[in-house]
């Protein structure tokens, strides 16, 4: 008999504006959203020039993910914070 570790696995998902899913991948949960994001991004460049701004939750703050971004797609990053919404 051989054991199995059991792990889970997240949808990273990308939404147009109106809600549309752009783009998906699945990671091991293991994954934190912003490599998800990342990896999904950086996934065989087909996002390339798609788009021009990545509206993220505050989840996805930080420069290095920004920059990680611009640089696999040419889109900057704009954070939504909760605190400006209402």
């Amino acid at each position: 008999m051989m054991a199995v570790k059991k792990t889970g696995i997240k949808l990273h998902t990308a939404v147009d504006v109106l809600g549309f899913p752009y783009a998906m991948f699945i990671t091991t949960a293991n994954i934190s959203d912003i490599q998800g994001a990342i990896l999904m991004f950086g996934n065989d460049g087909h996002y390339t020039g798609k788009f021009e701004t990545l509206l993220c939750d505050g989840g996805y703050t930080g420069e290095d993910f920004a920059k990680a971004v611009f640089e696999l797609t040419g889109a900057t990053v704009q954070v939504a914070k909760r605190s400006e919404l209402y």
